[in-house]
């Protein structure tokens, strides 16, 4: 196991989290997970992912369904590269999470307006989506 692990390189968080894009991008054509995606997934457990975000993408790549099979990995893809990015902390961290953080912003405020105004905003009424 050891000279499996040196031949192949060491892990490390940018080699990880590649190796679960290439996962989750091929999972449409490819049913099941190979050693890398095992690897990088207790790469990423030591990290500090949670357990249950891992597990779900894990599970998602054996699904029997190609259209849920690609939905839960995309999905559980997108949360493992938020908690990665909370982890990070906004020094070293994507702009994602800033980014997330002002579209809770955006929410909070919306509420607050829509309490005191009575109104309520549709799917058109922002250029990034449904926020409300």
């Amino acid at each position: 196991m050891i000279v499996l692990l040196a031949l192949r390189g060491a892990m490390d968080l940018e080699k990880a989290l590649r190796v679960v894009e290439e996962a989750a991008d091929q999972s449409h054509v490819r049913l099941g997970a190979g050693d890398d995606v095992a690897e990088a997934m207790r790469f990423l457990r030591d990290y500090g992912v949670e357990r249950t975000t891992l597990v779900w993408f894990w599970k998602a790549l054996f699904g029997d369904n190609e259209i849920g099979r690609t939905q839960n990995t995309n999905a559980a893809r997108n949360r493992i590269n938020l908690l990665v990015g909370e982890l990070r902390g906004p020094k070293n961290g994507p702009e994602v999470l800033g980014n997330f953080r002002a579209v809770a912003a955006i929410r909070c405020a919306r509420r607050v307006q829509s309490r005191t105004t009575g109104l309520r905003f549709t799917h058109g009424d922002n250029a990034a989506g449904d926020l409300a």
